[in-house]
């Protein structure tokens, strides 16, 4: 009379339970390295955005500028295109620069995940701000001067 029929015994319960917590655990482990890698691909993928965007809207603002170099020939006011020029060279210029940093970060972060070592490093995002910072006071000051 050891016991009724629907139950296990202790020992083949208790057996089962102890051999799939490391399974979980490591299945956790797994998820949790999934989850950090596929976030830093979308951090890439934000990087590589943000390029293409600052690349696309150079170029409308370095059209514009010819486009207003062009117009202004018949007035006798000066004509500021080829400053708009410049900040679109610079926003055109500053896309592949976010490419490729974000590629840098992707691919040492990629390292330090696997490694487990993950170290917060600002200096690239340092550097994006400031350009931001710059060529959007350039462009702002660009439109105070041509404000007519």
């Amino acid at each position: 009379m050891g016991g009724s029929h629907g139950e296990a015994p202790p020992g083949d319960a208790a057996g089962r339970v102890k051999s799939e917590e490391p399974e979980q655990r490591e299945r956790s482990r797994d998820d949790s390295r999934l989850r950090e890698h596929l976030a830093n691909e979308r951090t890439l993928l934000s990087w590589i955005r943000l390029g293409l965007a600052s690349a696309g809207f150079g170029f409308v603002v370095a059209r514009f500028g010819l486009f207003l170099r062009a117009t202004s020939g018949q007035n006798s006011a000066p004509s500021l295109g080829p400053y708009a020029e410049a900040v679109g060279i610079g926003l055109v210029l500053l896309g592949p620069v976010l490419v490729v940093t974000g590629s840098l970060r992707y691919f040492r972060t990629e390292r330090e995940i696997e490694e487990r070592v993950y170290r917060r490093r600002y200096g690239s995002l340092y550097l994006v701000i400031a350009a931001n910072v710059v060529l959007g006071i350039a462009l702002a000051g660009y439109l105070l001067l041509t404000g007519r």
